[in-house]
């Protein structure tokens, strides 16, 4: 015992909150401004290196409920980074409204009126028969829900129209060929517009000279995005939410069953602006000042 004192007396007292006694340790206001200020050299930061970070700086420790607790208090955020392509240029937002300009001005030479145009965005992706995106209710701990586990996919074209008709189709490929029928039923739901204005990334078949020549054919003006820079397509939103959709559906038996499910809620979610309403805000009406943004 006298052992253990003469070594307290040598190393002092530590602080013990949250490890079963000790009085409780609190950052003041100033400590708690310090503590922002070191977080802020840091885009993300996780709750136990946050955890480290107080006791190296401050010899204070939170249980995770307080730390909790005192990050709300200090107004930080919690939520899930978007993920974003490294590769993607860090101009990329300027690249695009060149070429949306660059459109315009193309327009304006030709004397054309945005008001006659079908405008939207086209991609394509391939859900599966199971996607397990949705979090549910139940009455039952750790219910078990039975689903299709076969490994299918269905490729899927949609165009998202914020002006003019949104239509889907689902192909065999995504070869040029394919791209040329899809330009096609992009025109076929929109057979009144004058033209049509269609962004999209910059996939081999996209690109292709066939597809181009086509696309001029139908009246169709296409702006092609910057690479890697899917987040500056709207109609990700939309695949995104459909493929929540699908996780709430439960059992998928067939793939005709699949293209229901996904046909149903392209149409669903397509009728609302609100996909596009930001990238109208940041990137459409600073160039061509329409009154497209959706009320």
């Amino acid at each position: 015992m006298a052992g253990q004192l003469e070594q307290k007396k040598e190393t002092g007292l530590s602080n013990t909150q949250g490890q079963g006694g000790g009085t409780r340790c609190r950052l003041t206001i100033a400590q708690q401004q310090q503590l922002g200020q070191l977080l802020s050299q840091q885009d993300f930061w996780t709750l136990s290196q946050i955890s480290q970070l107080i006791q190296q700086h401050f010899t204070c420790c939170y249980s995770q409920s307080g730390l909790r607790r005192l990050l709300k208090r200090m107004n930080l955020y919690h939520y899930k980074p978007q993920p974003r392509d490294y590769r993607q240029s860090p101009t990329a937002t300027q690249q695009l409204q060149t070429r949306l300009q660059a459109t315009l001005d193309a327009i304006n030479l030709r004397q054309e009126s945005l008001s006659d145009f079908a405008i939207g965005f086209a991609d394509e992706f391939a859900p599966q028969l199971h996607h397990n995106r949705a979090r549910l209710w139940s009455v039952f701990k750790n219910k078990i829900r039975a689903v299709n586990t076969t490994r299918f996919s269905q490729s899927t074209f949609g165009f998202y129209a914020i002006q003019g008709h949104s239509t889907l189709d689902f192909m065999a490929s995504g070869k040029a060929a394919t791209m040329q029928s899809m330009l096609q039923a992009v025109r076929s739901a929109n057979p009144t517009a004058h033209r049509i204005l269609l962004l999209w990334d910059n996939a081999r078949a996209h690109l292709d000279r066939g597809v181009q020549a086509l696309a001029w054919s139908l009246g169709i003006y296409l702006v092609a995005l910057p690479t890697y820079s899917p987040n500056l397509n709207p109609i990700e939103r939309v695949w995104k939410s459909i493929r929540r959709g699908l996780s709430e559906v439960g059992l998928i038996d067939s793939v005709a069953s699949l293209q229901a499910h996904i046909k149903r809620l392209f149409d669903s979610l397509t009728l609302s602006g609100s996909f596009a309403k930001s990238w109208i805000e940041r990137l459409l009406s600073p160039i061509y000042e329409l009154s497209l943004i959706p009320q």
